[in-house]
Order: C-alpha cells, then sequence, then structure tokens
C-alpha cells in the first residue's frame, strides 16, 4: 500500500526494495500449507485465469461455451485436488541478502533505461495501453464479485467434505462470471485478444502512473516495465539459489544470469511472457522432486502441471512448454510409475492429460480467433534462411549461454539425471523448433522461449559437477559479466537500443524513436486540432502520451508509399514526418504551405515536424 502512495518512481524502487528484503526474511523462517490450501489456492488462480481469458468472444453458442468452461474449470479444480500435496518453502539463512544485492546491482544497471523515454520494440507499447485500459475496467463491482467468489470457494470447500472443491469451483466460477458479465455489458471483446492475468498483475505497479495525472505527480512510464523487471530479477534469484555452491559462487552466478544480453535489452521493456518464465523455470527445478513423488499418495505432477496451467494466463504460447513438459513426464514417468502398480502412473498421467487438452483447446481458440493463427511449415525444418533468423537471433539476444548451457546438459547426461538433461534438452530444443516452423515468419526473437530452458542447463550442469566448481564459477564469471555487457545490443549508457535485433526478414523498425520529446514539445505549443503523422511502417499507439500530456488531437496517419492526392489539402495544424536514418531515408519535403518547424532525432529514428502556415 505503501508503494501507491509514493509520489515518485525512485522512492517506490526503494521501498520495493524494502519489500524484497521482507519477503526473503520470512521465506528463510519458512511457511507451510496444507494440502487444503495449496488446493484452495491452485483451483482459484485457475478460475481466475479462465475467466479472464477472452474464450467467449465470437462463440456461436455463448451458453454453450459458458458451461464448457465451467466443466473445464471444474476440471482442473479436481486435477489440482488430486495432485495437491502440503507444501514448505523455507530458504538456506543469508538467502534476503542475496536477493537484496541482486535487486540493488540490477536496478542500478537498469537505472538509464528505466528513466528513458518509453521504447517501442513490438508489442510493448500495446502492452502498456492494455494495462491502463484493465486499471479503468477495473470497477469496484468486479472486485467485489472475485472476492465474493473467492469467499464463496473456500466457504464451500471447508464444508462440503471431500468433494466440496466441485462445488467450491462451480460456486465460485458461476458468481464471478455472472459479476464479470454485468460490469462488461455482456462484451467480452473488453477484454482484447491476450490473455489478462498480466495485465492485472501489472496493476499494482502502474497504478501510481495511472494516477499521477490527477494528483500532479510525475507521470513516470517506468511503472509499466516493473513486472519485467521483477520477473528477470526473480530468474537471477532463483538460478543463484538452486545453485550448490559457496554463497561467493551463487552471487557470481546469479549476476552472470542477470547479465545475459536478452535480460538486459528486455528488462524495461512491457512484454506479457516473462513472468510465464519464472513459472517455467520454476517447474524445472522442481521436476526431479516431482517425479521422486509420484509414488506417494498425493504425488505425481503436484503443482507442476497447474503452474502450466496458470501459465496461459500470461501467455497463449505457453502451450508449448505444457506439451514438452507432459511428453518428458510420460517418459519419465513411467519408470518410476510402474515400480508400484499401473495406477501411480497412468492416473497422474491421464489427469494431466485433461488438463494439457484443454490448454490446446484454448490456444488454437484464442489464436484463431483473437490474433494470427499458428500454421506450421515443416519444409522451414530444413530451410537455410529460417534457421539462419532464428541462430542469428539466439547470438544476439542469448549469446554464450546456449554453449554454456549444453555442457551442463552433457554433465547432466554423464551424471546419468536423465530426467532433468531430458527436460532441458526439450524444453530448448521444442521452443526453438515450435516458433521456427511458425508460418508468419517473424519469430526469431521468440528465442526467448529457449531463455528458462537455457538457465536451468547451465544451473543443473554446474550442480552436477565435481567439487572445484565453486572455483571455475568465480573464474569465470567476471569474464561471462564483461563479455555479456560488450555483446548487449543496446547501449547501456544512453539506453538506446540498436536496431533491427531480433526481427531479420521483415522492416518494423522495432527500436527507438523520440516521440516523448516531439509530445512535450507540442504540449507546449498552441492547441493543435489536427495532427498528421507520416511516414511510419508499423502501427504505433498514441494515446499514451495524449494521456500524458493532456493532448486531444484527431490524428491522422498514412504510410509513406500510400499519401492519397489531396491528402494535404485538409489542412492539418502539424505534420510530423517519421525518417528511418539506419535505412538511409532522407527528408522528403511537404507540399507548399507547410513550413519545417522542428527535428528529434534519437538513434536510429529522426522526426521531422511541419506546421501549416496558416495556424
Amino acid at each position: 500500500m505503501l508503494f501507491l502512495l509514493l509520489p515518485w518512481f525512485d522512492l517506490r524502487m526503494i521501498a520495493l526494495g524494502f519489500f524484497v528484503l521482507g519477503l526473503f526474511t520470512v521465506l528463510e523462517q519458512g511457511i507451510c500449507l496444507t494440502r487444503n490450501g495449496v488446493t484452495s489456492i491452485l483451483a482459484g488462480a485457475y478460475g481466475l485465469n479462465y475467466l479472464l481469458v477472452p474464450m467467449w468472444e465470437g462463440s456461436r453458442f455463448p451458453a454453450l461455451a459458458l458451461v464448457l468452461l465451467l466443466l473445464g474449470y471444474m476440471a482442473l479444480a479436481a486435477v489440482s485436488h488430486r495432485f495437491a500435496g502440503p507444501l514448505t518453502l523455507k530458504l538456506d539463512p543469508g538467502s534476503r541478502w542475496l536477493a537484496l544485492t541482486l535487486y540493488v546491482l540490477f536496478l542500478a544497471i537498469q537505472f538509464l533505461p528505466f528513466h528513458n523515454s518509453i521504447t517501442y520494440l513490438g508489442d510493448s507499447i500495446p502492452h502498456m495501453s492494455n494495462t491502463g485500459w484493465h486499471g479503468a475496467y477495473l470497477k469496484p463491482p468486479l472486485v467485489l464479485g472475485f472476492a465474493g467468489a473467492g469467499g464463496a470457494f473456500l466457504v464451500a470447500f471447508a464444508y462440503r467434505g471431500r468433494l466440496g472443491y466441485v462445488w467450491a469451483a462451480a460456486i465460485a466460477f458461476l458468481l464471478a462470471a455472472a459479476t464479470h458479465m454485468q460490469v462488461s455489458g455482456g462484451d467480452i471483446h473488453a477484454l482484447f485478444r491476450y490473455p489478462s492475468l498480466s495485465y492485472f498483475v501489472s496493476l499494482p505497479f502502474s497504478i501510481p502512473a495511472l494516477s499521477a495525472v490527477h494528483y500532479g505527480w510525475t507521470f513516470d512510464e517506468a511503472n509499466f516495465r516493473i513486472l519485467s523487471f521483477l520477473s528477470f530479477l526473480a530468474m537471477g534469484i532463483m538460478a543463484a539459489l538452486r545453485f550448490q555452491a559457496s554463497w561467493p559462487a551463487r552471487y557470481a552466478l546469479g549476476i552472470v544470469v542477470l547479465s545475459i544480453p536478452f535480460v538486459l535489452y528486455h528488462a524495461t521493456l512491457t512484454y506479457i511472457d516473462f513472468p510465464l518464465f519464472v513459472l517455467m523455470l520454476a517447474v524445472i527445478f522442481g521436476f526431479r522432486e516431482q517425479l521422486s513423488r509420484l509414488n506417494q499418495q498425493n504425488g505425481g505432477l503436484g503443482w507442476s502441471v497447474v503452474v502450466l496451467g496458470i501459465g496461459v494466463g500470461f501467455k497463449e504460447t505457453s502451450v508449448i512448454y505444457a506439451i514438452i513438459f507432459l511428453s518428458v513426464f510420460f517418459v519419465c514417468g513411467y519408470g518410476y510409475g510402474r515400480k508400484k502398480g499401473w495406477k501411480n502412473w497412468l492416473v497422474p498421467w491421464g489427469g494431466s492429460v485433461v488438463v494439457i487438452g484443454l490448454l490446446l483447446v484454448m490456444f488454437v481458440w484464442l489464436r484463431d480467433w483473437h490474433a494470427r493463427g499458428y500454421t506450421p511449415q515443416i519444409s522451414w525444418l530444413w530451410m537455410w534462411e529460417a534457421h539462419r533468423d532464428m541462430l542469428r537471433s539466439v547470438w544476439d539476444f542469448i549469446g554464450i549461454l546456449p554453449v554454456l548451457s549444453f555442457l551442463g546438459l552433457g554433465i547432466l547426461f554423464w551424471k546419468k539425471q536423465w530426467g532433468e538433461g531430458l527436460l532441458v534438452f526439450a524444453m530448448v530444443i521444442g521452443c526453438y523448433l515450435f516458433f521456427l516452423m511458425d508460418a508468419w515468419r517473424a519469430m526469431p526473437r521468440m528465442v526467448n522461449y529457449m531463455l528458462p530452458g537455457m538457465i536451468a542447463g547451465l544451473v543443473l550442469g554446474l550442480n552436477a559437477m565435481p567439487r572445484w566448481r565453486n572455483g571455475l564459477v568465480l573464474g569465470a564469471a567476471p569474464l561471462l559479466i564483461l563479455w555479456n555487457v560488450w555483446h548487449t545490443p543496446m547501449d547501456m549508457w544512453t539506453a538506446t537500443r540498436t536496431p533491427g535485433v531480433g526481427n531479420y526478414h521483415v522492416n518494423t523498425q522495432e527500436y527507438d524513436a523520440p516521440y516523448d520529446a516531439f509530445y512535450h514539445w507540442l504540449a507546449a505549443q498552441p492547441p493543435v486540432q489536427k495532427l498528421c503523422v507520416v511516414g511510419r511502417d508499423f502501427g504505433y499507439y498514441d494515446w499514451f502520451y495524449f494521456q500524458k500530456y493532456n493532448l486531444n488531437p484527431t490524428r491522422f496517419e498514412v504510410p509513406i508509399g500510400l499519401i492519397p492526392t489531396g491528402f494535404f489539402d485538409r489542412p492539418f495544424d502539424v505534420c510530423v514526418q517519421h525518417q528511418n536514418t539506419h535505412l538511409g531515408d532522407g527528408i522528403i519535403p511537404f507540399p507548399k504551405g507547410y513550413s519545417q518547424t522542428a527535428t528529434f532525432t534519437k538513434g536510429a529514428i529522426q522526426l521531422v515536424v511541419y506546421r501549416h502556415d496558416s495556424k
């Protein structure tokens, strides 16, 4: 709560540091949850996940869609109850100081990018816009409805005995669904094409920026990026704590993970994928424990499948993780389960098939109805151009980590740790092939999905080494950190990102542009009624800057080569021309009646501003 009340971003980040210290102090003492408690949390998370994903839009039979969703949610609640068991979280003494140190170092490294203008990379700006919209969407009736649904679930579970989770699932889902439909006016399309869980998770960090206009605070767009920053920080802390070595070596490994080029490049960009990577890394690290519990009464997959299901709420493409995990569990779990009878293997595997089946339906439904569909092109497996783009993206974004990860993978197989080794291998290669075959062919930057597997391969491989792993990490860490920073495709001093990285065959100009400076200048000019944007060849959401600087012009936009005859006869108050100096574009003269007024340049992008002579 204090975090939301602090008026400046830097103070909020200091408060967040104290929260990290307090959280890990509690985890050092240990947290114990009963089986009922774990079931309640998991089933409740599934209900929230399913409800916020826009599955109903476009259905020809809304009532049938609602029934199928209800049955699916009840099935997921049942699976979570079957696999749940008591959960204890307890960290080694000293973990809190490691977490705090990594937090301070990572924040210092990302200080300039945090305070830079909003960057454009892929869907970063739309995600910020959607987060802002969800803040307005989170009305009191919806909050109360979800709170009532959670209470109904807990009460029903407590008093209905063994089958209480079935009734609880139905009551909670129907109550939350009814509230949701009432608030949204039945318009499920309002939830956009993407799963909305990421946006709601981002809200606690973004509310200070969204409310800044009303309270006169500094409008810190960096608030929208905190979730990405924390996601990578969590991955670095998890890797360090999982590393079975001395504390100095753990610190060194954590810094190595946080200096990976992809991490440095994306830590202050708003993407909805990154919390998913934290979940996947936790699933991989816990795989051996889940296999060892397969013969226990409430063992089996435990929380792993449920975590995979929750991941869909962050990004529907997470289904590739679920498919890989289930396949590896099928192979490795058979060896465990058959020792105690076929039921110990078939029952948890069959239950997980239900989960994965529902996730597959969700994936196909979402991608075909709310976005571009996924159409695999098998022939691209032997097309050199496709591999060239993917491997180039791996090198630019992940650098030397794949080499270290596969060395660790070799050690796992050498030590006959087949389960973890197979899972790491499948996670890396499976994600690579999945996005390689994407027919849209704009997915080289999706090598980010390989990152959890690569980090896990490095850490688990080091754990399987002899005792001299401490010296190896301490000796190599400084060189790896320096190499990572040097190889990162951005200028760490100016926070300007290298043009075109991660997208080599489509000219979408995914890099920084001086929009913040332009709109700041525009706000200081006489009120603009008509704004024209010329020459931009990608979609961009100017709403964010309109809100930031209290602008409300009528905006017209036209690509550079598609200007219709008489377009400038309106006339416009101000026109801004988008130039890509990286591609050698020059300034194109405007028609008579317009005079060049200002120029804004940042990296490879130049904005040339024209004002109509009569304005």
